[in-house]
């Protein structure tokens, strides 16, 4: 057997907690399009080895600003409240923060976990850069899965978005003498992994 389909099987362990969660009809889907991404070497690619450490809900919103010569939506970042329920968020269970953060003049996302226990000022966050993204398999409506790095910080080497719902301007297009900052609510399951 040949080393994409045996990161497939793994991939269908790790994902493989999902199910608890989820519609069993949405669990199986998800857990469909990743194996098959993997196998087909399409969608997010996992370094070889990458081990899953956690996961973690996210439910906030990601932010545009009207960019003045294009009159389109730029995204600028998000902001989220990270909690370790699975799949809805629950206050009782925040255990940290993901927001954008300028890291050598470029905004990059951070994961912040310094709500949790024990506290370690490397060990509790992660910043990153974005390797890759994949059209969400629900509809452009929702935000990409991607795939990152970690540059700064131990919490995890890789990141993922998925099963993400929401996070898109409904009109791409904007009017900066109207408005020109734009919230739009988002939610999505981040793998964190080694």
């Amino acid at each position: 057997m040949n080393k994409t389909f045996h990161r497939a099987i793994a991939l269908l362990v790790a994902f493989s907690s999902l199910s608890a969660a989820l519609p069993v009809s949405t669990a199986d889907k998800h857990l469909q399009l990743l194996a098959r991404d993997v196998a087909s070497g399409e969608g997010i690619q996992l370094p070889q080895g990458a081990n899953l450490k956690f996961s973690l809900f996210a439910e906030g919103t990601q932010n545009y600003t009207c960019d003045s010569t294009t009159h389109m939506w730029t995204n600028v970042g998000a902001l989220a409240h990270l909690s370790n329920s699975t799949l809805e968020y629950d206050p009782s269970k925040l255990v940290g923060f993901h927001y954008f953060t300028e890291q050598d003049g470029v905004l990059s996302p951070e994961w912040d976990l310094s709500l949790s226990e024990p506290y370690d000022e490397n060990g509790n966050h992660v910043i990153a850069k974005k390797i890759s993204q994949y059209a969400s398999p629900d509809g452009p409506e929702n935000v990409p899965w991607l795939l990152v790095q970690g540059i700064e910080g131990d919490l995890a080497k890789f990141v993922t978005r998925i099963i993400t719902k929401g996070g898109v301007p409904r009109q791409p297009n904007c009017d900066p003498s109207q408005s020109d900052y734009l919230t739009v609510p988002y939610t999505s399951l981040y793998m964190f992994f080694d």
